[in-house]
């Protein structure tokens, strides 16, 4: 039934570098950061940034009333 990978969606190289991050801070802390550390981290300025380069499409018209 799962013999097959999963596809894996192509990412962007933020995506990566904020994956990256949690990924390591997962393994060393055994928590994720914080949204404002995910930000220092990769150089964004708006603390409710990080979350959108990682979100669905910026197509969503809820996520475009929202800016």
């Amino acid at each position: 039934m799962y013999d097959e990978p999963m596809a894996s969606p192509k990412i962007s190289t933020r995506q990566r570098e904020i994956l990256t991050f949690i990924e390591a801070q997962m393994r060393d802390r055994g928590y994720p950061p914080s949204v404002r550390e995910i930000g220092e981290a990769v150089g964004l300025n708006s603390p409710s940034r990080p979350t959108s380069p990682a979100t669905a499409s910026s197509s969503c018209s809820a996520c475009a009333a929202s800016r």
